[in-house]
């Protein structure tokens, strides 16, 4: 796809500098363009089947099971994507993450913490993971106004 003549592509990189007395740590944010990995290693749940004696069959989305294996997914939904966002940071190395490994994920937390970041530390890498993957208001309210700008200089010339 071109708009304008050019190639569209999505570049969106977040950087989260850690300050430290040695030397920043910087990481540097992707965005995740596919999942079809994270979808291979980490199949959705699928809710039971409840059937009646009329013969009707659906599914049970409060069952207790399934409710818990939803909330295990997602979790390991959210690591996956904090590590793969980040996986091309310079340097970076995980000691108990295996990317191939879906139950290893959420260890990227307790490594950040073993390594003796802060959660304000912490929540600031993670911010970068989601600014590089998701657009809040300011960032399309800002959009909004470059180009109201440029349509307003347009006009002026």
């Amino acid at each position: 796809m071109k708009m304008n003549g050019k190639v569209v592509k999505n570049e969106n990189i977040a950087i989260a500098a850690i300050p430290r007395s040695d030397g920043d740590l910087v990481f540097i944010a992707k965005p995740v363009l596919n999942f079809a990995r994270f979808n291979t290693l980490c199949p959705q749940p699928e809710a039971p089947v409840i059937r009646y004696s009329d013969g009707r069959r659906e599914p049970d989305y409060k069952d207790k099971a399934y409710v818990q294996a939803i909330a295990d997914y997602a979790e390991k939904r959210t690591g996956w994507l904090m590590l793969e966002s980040l996986k091309d940071t310079p340097g970076l190395e995980w000691d108990t993450v295996d990317l191939e490994d879906p139950n290893t994920w959420k260890n990227h937390v307790k490594e950040l913490e073993d390594s003796g970041f802060t959660p304000r530390e912490i929540n600031e890498i993670h911010g970068a993971v989601m600014r590089a993957n998701n657009l809040d208001d300011s960032q399309l309210e800002a959009a909004r106004n470059r180009f109201l700008a440029s349509q307003e200089a347009q006009d002026k010339e």
